[in-house]
């Protein structure tokens, strides 16, 4: 059942549009799989409506069109980014595995839609594994709320080896640099409730 603005998104098929990134297909930016089962087609469509039916230039401008609107509301896109790559080795390999098994659908490529586009506007933000994950399983249909689970459980070997090194290679008390951390949390409270100054 169809709610709202997507009930009514529109897909025009046409051969030629003012803007050339757009020939061939118009789809609205709220049309989604869900709503291609109430889509009636053009009898001038030669063709399957499919997810296929997404046209990537118009991802590009929802996304475009969503960073923005993040941008001036002062929030920051999760899923993207990294300290050290330029592109997630580790994206990488699961959207292949992904791809192999077909189950990359309309997340993985709005999520690369957002990465475009911030390629676009000069970041280099890439899709991180955290956004790699959650667009592979919202494209395998899972529920969101179990996804903070998911990235858990594929964390706990990295933690493992981390006590496994810490165990092994380090002396069990050592001084840290405190160049090397910081703390920005709130300040000191006391447990009492009374103000500690």
């Amino acid at each position: 059942m169809l709610s709202g603005a997507e009930a009514h998104a529109q897909v025009n098929v046409t051969q030629e549009h003012n803007n050339s990134s757009r020939d061939g297909v118009y789809i609205d930016a709220v049309f989604t799989l869900s709503a291609a089962e109430n889509l009636t087609r053009d009898l001038n469509l030669n063709g399957i409506i499919s997810g296929n039916v997404y046209a990537q230039p118009l991802k590009d401008e929802a996304a475009v069109r969503t960073l923005a609107t993040m941008r001036e509301a002062g929030e920051r896109m999760p899923g993207f980014g990294h300290r050290l790559h330029t592109k997630d080795p580790r994206t990488v390999r699961l959207f292949e595995l992904a791809r192999e098994a077909a189950v990359d659908g309309v997340h993985m490529q709005a999520a690369r839609a957002v990465e475009k586009a911030f390629a676009d506007a000069k970041k280099s933000l890439p899709i991180n594994v955290d956004g790699a994950i959650g667009a592979i399983l919202a494209d395998l249909g899972m529920n969101p709320a179990a996804f903070n689970g998911i990235f858990m459980i594929a964390r706990t070997p990295g933690l493992i080896a981390h006590v496994i090194e810490e165990q092994t290679r380090e002396k069990p008390m050592r001084r840290i640099d405190p160049v090397n951390h910081g703390y920005d949390g709130p300040p000191s409270r006391s447990l009492s409730g009374k103000s500690s100054s």
